[in-house]
């Protein structure tokens, strides 16, 4: 009785958490029922799966849909992570929390450890995922925006590389950041790591800059990430330059 208690308060805390964003690119919480053996949690419908799915097929998606995807998605943390929202750590960003709509944009879910920041750190202990989590939440159990801040990062080299986080190569087991990183340092670029169905020349130096970003993004230090704002911020400008070259300006 005492852990169910205890499971039904962090069900109620996270839907209260997740009951008070309102955000486009944030999956509704339309209603949800704790009053029954198995909770009932009530979300908007989305048609298209989740970003894993997209990633994770075989159907080739172009580079201007992934790089909506990502902005929205970093737009929805930052929100999250406003004083306006009262700063909210998702602490459990990954492809598969990343619904897809009827236009397939992203809507923000899985919202189980969420926390919201009245310190710098929780002190509680976390169940992480570790494949798509900042090195440092995974060893200390101290949430920071900053850690989500890791898991985009990883999610931005899948977008570019459609490779997963962690992934077989050549019957060995590769992590996608420390593979990124090699190829990146390599030749400043990244290149040999780019998915080849969006690896037109034009688009190259939109390619670099978010691989860029991403190295930037899963820094072992956290103090060296940017905010979520930041880089919702540096996509838009990737973009923005992207356009204005294709558009011939």
């Amino acid at each position: 009785l005492q852990l169910y208690e205890v499971h039904r308060h962090h069900l109620v805390n996270d839907a209260l958490i997740h009951a008070q964003l309102t955000h486009n690119s944030i999956i509704k919480l339309l209603g949800f029922c704790l009053e029954v053996d198995v909770p009932i949690f009530i979300y908007e419908y989305a048609a298209n799966g989740t970003l894993a799915d997209l990633l994770n097929g075989t159907k080739c998606f172009p580079l201007e849909l992934r790089l909506q995807i990502a902005i929205r998605t970093a737009k929805a943390l930052a929100y999250m992570h406003s004083s306006d929202s009262g700063c909210i750590r998702h602490g459990s960003v990954s492809p598969s929390n990343i619904l897809l709509d009827d236009d397939f944009m992203p809507k923000v879910s899985g919202f189980s450890l969420s926390r919201r920041l009245t310190k710098d750190y929780d002190s509680g202990t976390i169940v992480v995922y570790r494949h798509y989590s900042d090195p440092n939440f995974v060893q200390t159990g101290l949430l920071t925006v900053k850690s989500d801040v890791y898991s985009f990062g990883i999610i931005l080299l899948e977008l570019i590389t459609r490779k997963i986080s962690v992934y077989d190569e050549d019957c060995r087991v590769m992590d996608l950041v420390t593979k990124y990183n090699a190829a990146y340092h390599s030749d400043n670029r990244g290149i040999a790591m780019f998915d080849k169905d969006i690896k037109a020349a034009e688009d190259i130096i939109l390619l670099e800059g978010i691989g860029r970003l991403a190295t930037e993004c899963t820094k072992l230090e956290s103090d060296e990430r940017p905010t979520m704002k930041e880089v919702a911020e540096r996509l838009e400008m990737l973009r923005a330059s992207w356009n204005k070259v294709s558009q011939g300006g």
